[in-house]
């Protein structure tokens, strides 16, 4: 699936992104492998073509309800022990002691830490427009770095064109492309109904993106999560695996999994009118938020 990233990094209001190298469906045969789960569904695309598999057929609820899960249904349990970070924002502000909250409100993506609260029970993070007509939103970022991992988080996000969910893992050095970023998920589509999965790696910024659109309703609650190892990058959607990349080199040189640096988790609300993300239009409401439920995080263990 073809995907262009965002200008500027996403920490601190650092700026300065490279453009992508793009590895398309024929690269993956040239020795990028690729698993999907529902590979019947994505069988036959042509390098670059953006296929749609309905959510259901990746295993994930349907629905759009405003109230969230009764309790967190974590998938690590069981070969990944118990999380060494968890958070089911039940205060009634972000925990300082866990995360970082970004105040970068001249930034490439404007953001302030007033954009981002803590109440009954839900993290939200909500854009809309500043003083100046300017659209601003906010994000923050886990301080817990660790090589290799699984990560989950439930989210959801309401509608609204300018504004793209994200959730994803950061290298601690912040240096992008070079030591990888790896999105376990991005809502960018203004109506909710498709999101996109991808690993990013190299000083070419080496791109792998699910060959097949996840289609379905992200107003939502859903589960993501990826385990990032050694042997593989696995991408799962309410429990079900709808992406994995194995060990390889990308076309541009670098390895399809990152491995030069520990990452954290990041959690987004981006503006857009730029970078693939649409701008605000008519039907875009004045502000629009992202929710989350609760994040975990599991150490690996080799």
């Amino acid at each position: 699936m073809s995907r262009r990233v965002r200008g500027g990094a996403r920490l601190r209001g650092v700026t300065g992104r490279t453009a992508a190298a793009r590895v398309s469906l024929a690269a993956a045969a040239a020795g990028v492998l690729l698993l999907a789960a529902c590979s019947s569904d994505v069988s036959g695309q042509g390098a670059g073509r953006a296929a749609r598999t309905p959510l259901a057929a990746a295993g994930s609820a349907s629905g759009g309800s405003d109230a969230a899960p009764a309790g967190p249904a974590a998938g690590g349990g069981g070969i990944w022990g118990a999380p060494v970070q968890s958070d089911d924002f039940g205060g009634s502000g972000v925990d300082p002691a866990k995360w970082f909250v970004y105040d970068s409100p001249n930034g490439a993506f404007p953001r302030v830490p007033a954009a981002v609260s803590v109440g009954a029970g839900l993290l939200r993070i909500t854009g809309g427009t500043d003083a100046s007509g300017r659209d601003v939103s906010g994000g923050l970022s886990s301080l817990l770095h660790q090589t290799y991992g699984r990560w989950e988080a439930r989210f959801r996000v309401e509608e609204g064109a300018g504004f793209s969910a994200v959730v994803l893992l950061w290298p601690q050095t912040q240096k992008w492309p070079d030591d990888g970023e790896i999105d376990l998920v991005e809502v960018q589509d203004g109506t909710r109904r498709s999101a996109t999965m991808a690993v990013h790696n190299g000083p070419r910024n080496d791109t792998l993106s699910i060959p097949t659109a996840l289609v379905g309703d992200f107003t939502a609650w859903h589960t993501v999560a990826v385990e990032w190892l050694p042997t593989r990058l696995s991408y799962y959607l309410d429990g079900r695996n709808v992406f994995t990349v194995l060990p390889a080199r990308h076309l541009g040189g670098a390895l399809t999994i990152p491995s030069t640096a520990p990452m954290h988790m990041a959690l987004q609300l981006d503006t857009g009118c730029h970078d693939a993300i649409p701008c605000r239009d008519a039907s875009t409401p004045a502000q629009v938020s992202m929710y989350v439920d609760w994040i975990r995080a599991y150490p690996y263990r080799s």
